[in-house]
């Protein structure tokens, strides 16, 4: 009896640690700075404080600042497996996206052991003592960093299939070494 009762609560603490880790993830209120700026002097409503410029809204320039931004996507450490497999899934959605992604460096084995195939990708959870990870293979014609270096990578999304499978490529347009280094290991 004494054991059923661990186990229920060990199961109840562990449900409950899992409900309360989101809460790391929601908005964080901006830092508002004690210096005195017209930013500061519209948020205190201190009209003397600032000056309205008249300018026309150029309306075309909006819509190719939000056209730009929706063709931009950022990889970043939260929701990196789970961007990555909604660009395989979805791949139509992506085709024309420019993706900028960060992580280690390195190369893996061909599917047929015959190439080595450079790669940006992140560990992530797996199974049988095997670690899955998440990234995309690299298309790039120029020099590749060092092995396990932390890149900074930016392209386009393509597929490539074979019979009983494809793969997620990214053509290359820039390839960064980054001083620091974010999540090796991802989650989700």
């Amino acid at each position: 009896m004494k054991h059923i009762k661990k186990t229920y609560l060990l199961a109840i603490f562990v449900l409950g640690l899992s409900m309360s880790g989101c809460g790391s993830f929601l908005p964080q209120k901006p830092n508002v700075s004690s210096t005195s700026s017209s930013q500061d002097a519209v948020a205190t409503q201190d009209p003397s404080a600032t000056t309205h410029a008249k300018e026309p809204i150029d309306n075309l320039k909006l819509d190719q600042q939000a056209d730009s931004k929706q063709d931009y996507l950022v990889i970043g450490d939260h929701m990196f497996i789970t961007q990555i497999n909604d660009i395989f899934t979805n791949f139509d959605s992506y085709k024309d996206k420019t993706i900028e992604i960060q992580g280690m460096f390195t190369y893996f084995d061909s599917f047929d052991g015959k190439n080595k195939v450079p790669v940006v990708y992140r560990r992530g959870p797996g199974c049988c003592n095997n670690d899955g990870w998440g990234g995309f293979f690299l298309d790039y014609d120029k020099d590749f960093p060092k092995d396990n270096d932390w890149i900074k990578v930016i392209g386009k999304p393509y597929l490539v299939k074979k019979k009983y499978y494809s793969m997620l490529y990214l053509k290359v347009d820039s390839i960064e070494v980054m001083k620091e280094r974010g999540l090796e290991f991802v989650a989700q």
